[in-house]
C-alpha cells in the first residue's frame, strides 16, 4: 500500500490485483505472461514496478492502468524489486544476480 487506500498484490500467470478504497473492492488485471510474478514496488499511487519468473519486469506510470515491459539481461527469476525514486532501483534474482538502474529501468 502507498497510502490508506491504494495497494497492489501479484500472483501466478501474470495476475495483478489492486485496490483504491483500502481493500473494500479489488480490481483484477492480467499481464501478458504465463509466469508467476514475484515482487511489486510502488513509489506512490502512480509509479510502480513488478518482477517475476524468467526475468520479467513491468513498469507503470499511471497506477497500473497500463503496464510496459522492461528488459533485464537474465532469464532467472527476479525475486525482489525495489525503487527509491522514479529512476533508481534494484532487482535481484535467484542466481545471485543484482541489477541496478539509474533510469527507471529504461
Amino acid at each position: 500500500f502507498t497510502d490508506l487506500n491504494h495497494g497492489w498484490t501479484i500472483g501466478k500467470e501474470g495476475l495483478v490485483v489492486s485496490t483504491s478504497d483500502g481493500g473494500l473492492n479489488w480490481s483484477f488485471d492480467q499481464l501478458p505472461v504465463s509466469d508467476g510474478l514475484l515482487s511489486v514496488c510502488f513509489l506512490d499511487n502512480f509509479y510502480g514496478w513488478i518482477s517475476g519468473q524468467n526475468g520479467v519486469v513491468f513498469h507503470t506510470e499511471d497506477g497500473g492502468s497500463t503496464w510496459g515491459s522492461q528488459f533485464v539481461e537474465t532469464s532467472s527469476s527476479l525475486n525482489s524489486i525495489f525503487f527509491i525514486n522514479q529512476n533508481k532501483g534494484w532487482v535481484v534474482g535467484g542466481d545471485g544476480d543484482i541489477f541496478f538502474t539509474a533510469s527507471g529501468g529504461n
